[in-house]
């Protein structure tokens, strides 16, 4: 068992629409559960996900999730990665800067993230579709 198993991943939308999940994936044989593709989050709600490692994932839980709101079509990649390959706490959640489809923003909605790393056990990934403000 990792100190990651059991953490969460919530996307919120805060915009005036529903958001739909188009689909999801894993890597690394990890485990993503409370989703389903064609879920609609919404407006005002938050969908809550739960991460598992796997054997052969080192403790790590991963993947992306990918979202359409307005029109457009939004890739969210996680990584919840434990202090060392045995799955010691705490465990880490970010938002993988590597990856080549991120989080983005169009003329109506950005979207952005907050991560609190776990004690003992689990951490929480917050994704946020927001409205783009206005600058004047």
């Amino acid at each position: 068992m990792s100190a990651c198993d059991g953490s969460l991943l919530y996307i919120n939308n805060m915009t005036l629409d529903p958001i739909t999940v188009s689909s999801f994936a894993t890597y690394d044989g990890t485990s993503l559960r409370g989703i389903s593709v064609d879920q609609q989050i919404d407006v005002g709600e938050a969908l809550q996900c739960t991460v598992f490692s796997e054997g052969g994932s080192d403790g790590t839980a991963s993947g992306n999730i990918v979202i359409k709101a307005a029109g457009t079509s939004f890739t969210l990649n996680y990584l919840f990665k434990p202090k060392d390959d045995s799955g010691s706490a705490p465990c880490t959640p970010s938002v993988p800067s590597s990856a080549s489809s991120q989080p983005q923003s169009t003329d109506a909605v950005v979207v952005t993230w907050h991560t609190t790393k776990g004690d003992q056990l689990g951490a929480v990934l917050n994704f946020y579709f927001k409205l783009e403000e206005e600058t004047v």
